[in-house]
């Protein structure tokens, strides 16, 4: 399976935020995408993001060591003693802002 066969039915706006977001992560050095049945996971050593394509937006789970106290963060998933997946719904590239791309940062450097 191929990343692109996740965004087949998707609206467009959803390949666009990730590619989008792909190009945000990429600037923080090294990574690897690793495609999944119905995911991505970006990975530096470990997976600091996971990408899940709907419909018609971006489910994004960043992995941190504490649950991120943000408004947009719909839910939060605590994985092991020090690893939370908090996840966020991406809808508009605006999203995908200066306060998100930091916490992306910061996931990059935890793992």
């Amino acid at each position: 399976m191929e990343a692109e066969d996740l965004f087949q039915k998707c609206d467009p706006i959803v390949k666009d935020l990730y590619t989008a977001l792909l190009q945000k992560v990429w600037a923080f050095g090294p990574v690897r995408v690793e495609v999944k049945k119905s995911s991505l996971h970006v990975v530096n050593h470990a997976a600091f993001l996971g990408i899940h394509p709907k419909k018609g937006y971006l489910d994004i789970n960043i992995v941190s060591e504490t649950e991120i106290d943000d408004t947009r963060v719909v839910s939060v998933e605590q994985v092991s003693a020090r690893r939370f997946h908090n996840r966020f719904r991406l809808t508009r590239i605006t999203d995908i802002n200066a306060a998100l791309v930091s916490l992306l940062r910061r996931a990059y450097d935890f793992l």
